[in-house]
């Protein structure tokens, strides 16, 4: 299991984002970067089994959180 990066990023708008970054442990960086839009009632954090499965294969993965939302 790949433990998330979690930070904080600022839109352009000013309003204040919450993020979660996965890496994959690979000397020669992702592969690729897939971003995961979840749905209303849901977080990020609750794809760490799909973040696990790509990271695995050499991908970046990051889930944002919607304006609001998270922390």
């Amino acid at each position: 299991m790949v433990s998330p990066l979690e930070h904080e990023l600022t839109a352009v708008d000013g309003v204040s984002l919450f993020v979660r970054d996965w890496l994959p442990d690979s000397p020669e960086g992702p592969s690729a970067l897939v971003i995961i839009v979840h749905g209303m009632g849901e977080h990020g954090g609750r794809y760490q089994h799909v973040a696990d499965v790509l990271t695995s294969q050499g991908c970046a993965v990051r889930a944002s959180e919607w304006p609001g939302k998270g922390w």
